[in-house]
């Protein structure tokens, strides 16, 4: 099967900070478990970055219900990466708290269009990050 990554960004509603991320977090790690979803999310408590890694189907349908204003609010960016050498970045579904420079630095490489980069320097933050 193709693989298809995605990079999502977005903001939660400041009123709804401490409700979305652990509704999203429960979806993501039933889709990480039924879906073979892969990849993670970096929040620094009002911004986050996704990086969604599975099937065309499961990622096109994580982003249709991502562009529907779910429990993360609308998100201001998805990015399809071009298709690279099929593996995966990431082995499995992680989430972690990042400190906002991090969210900043990757926001950057995204502007810049960067996609390979940010995808490099996602991974590297979400392994060197504190686990939600």
């Amino acid at each position: 099967m193709a693989l298809a990554q995605w990079v999502v960004v977005g903001s939660v509603d400041p009123d709804d900070v401490g409700l979305a991320v652990a509704r999203w977090l429960r979806a993501a790690r039933q889709a990480a478990e039924h879906d073979a979803l892969t990849g993670g999310m970096l929040f620094d408590g009002e911004r986050w970055i996704q990086l969604l890694e599975g099937t065309v189907v499961c990622t096109a349908e994580l982003v249709r219900v991502l562009q529907q204003g779910g429990a993360l609010g609308v998100p201001t960016t998805l990015q399809q990466l071009p298709p690279g050498t099929g593996q995966r970045a990431c082995t499995q579904w992680r989430s972690a708290y990042v400190e906002p420079a991090v969210i900043d630095a990757l926001h950057r490489a995204i502007e810049a269009g960067v996609m390979l980069a940010t995808l490099a320097a996602f991974v590297h933050a979400l392994e060197a990050a504190d686990s939600l």
